[in-house]
């Protein structure tokens, strides 16, 4: 038996937790949300975005020529609002086009935009200008909305 205790194992004192003190404790970070969590467990990290504001409208556009840039197409859709951003992906899509996101700021009619910024012509392709399918729901929120503001403001005028 001695020989056993002699080969270089060694007894596991304690496998529980940590000591408390051992701990890094996390520093109170004003984004992120404690508040009905368990010992700080499951935080949930919110930021404001300027891309969530609702003045901010998305697009997504292809067929445009190969050799375009961001700035060609800034330059475009510059003359039809206040571009905030654009982006054209590095990869392309099931039809193999390359294809984009533009961001305007300030749009009132996102439909009429959506129009205007369909019949532009680069290089001799037609631009396809769509909005995009995760933020179709949002959108067709906030024009029903609208919608529903004139119509309320309408029936308020009428009446006597």
């Amino acid at each position: 038996m001695s020989r056993e205790r002699n080969t270089g194992w060694e007894r596991v004192r304690t496998r529980g937790k940590a000591k408390t003190s051992d701990r890094v404790r996390l520093r109170e970070d004003p984004c992120r949300s404690y508040v009905g969590n368990r010992n700080g467990q499951q935080q949930s990290y919110n930021r404001a975005n300027w891309r969530d504001q609702k003045d901010i409208a998305s697009f997504y556009f292809i067929r445009f020529p190969e050799d375009a840039i961001e700035k060609d197409l800034w330059y475009h859709f510059k003359k039809l609002g206040d571009v905030r951003e654009i982006f054209i992906s590095k990869q392309r899509n099931k039809n193999g086009r390359r294809y984009g996101f533009a961001r305007l700021k300030g749009v009132e009619d996102v439909r009429s935009l959506e129009r205007k910024l369909d019949n532009i012509v680069l290089g001799g392709l037609k631009l396809y200008v769509n909005i995009p399918k995760f933020g179709r729901d949002t959108v067709e929120k906030i024009i029903l909305e609208a919608k529903r503001m004139e119509h309320d403001e309408q029936n308020e005028n009428e009446a006597p």
